[in-house]
């Protein structure tokens, strides 16, 4: 499973509070939850079309799991190629008989599969990296004003409190 985290120093003791309930604070929910589905859409956005489709294949089960009540958040696929799309591979002989992912690419492309195999044999496959550019994108144009909308946020609500 390919997937991606993010992670913020917040101090122990605010952390504890958010798990046990003790301290409720909605805004840190939707803070995961909007900077997640936006790392799931740019991931999708930059998965290659494959056999599937542009809804199908690895487009389509790239998914998030919201973990920890809510402050916690996992973006990734579990197909298991998807780790070999992101990092690329060393050369090998891929599956490529009748029926495999790879026969059904090639004869798509109509590229006899034993070419397509071989050159894999041969070279290896070049990484994607359609995970770290959708993680790049997030941390350096949704990130800051994210951490922005989340401090207005909260100020509000504890203004509220007050």
């Amino acid at each position: 499973m390919v997937t991606a985290k993010f992670e913020f120093d917040i101090p122990p003791k605010l952390k504890r509070d958010l798990r046990s309930g003790a301290l409720h604070d909605p805004a840190a929910k939707n803070f995961i939850k909007r900077t997640s589905f936006e790392l799931m859409s740019r991931t999708v956005e930059n998965a290659p079309v494959g056999v599937g489709g542009a809804g199908g294949g690895l487009r389509g089960s790239v998914s998030i799991d919201f973990q920890d009540k809510g402050l916690a958040a996992v973006v990734g696929s579990d197909l298991n190629y998807a780790g070999h799309v992101e990092f690329g591979t060393r050369p090998h002989w891929p599956p490529w008989g009748p029926g495999s992912a790879l026969a059904r690419w090639a004869f798509l492309k109509r590229i006899p599969v034993f070419v397509v195999a071989r050159a894999i044999a041969r070279r290896g496959t070049r990484a994607q990296k359609y995970m770290e550019r959708a993680v790049d994108s997030v941390r350096v144009s949704v990130i800051p004003g994210e951490l922005k909308r989340l401090g207005k946020e909260i100020q509000q609500a504890w203004g509220k409190l007050a």
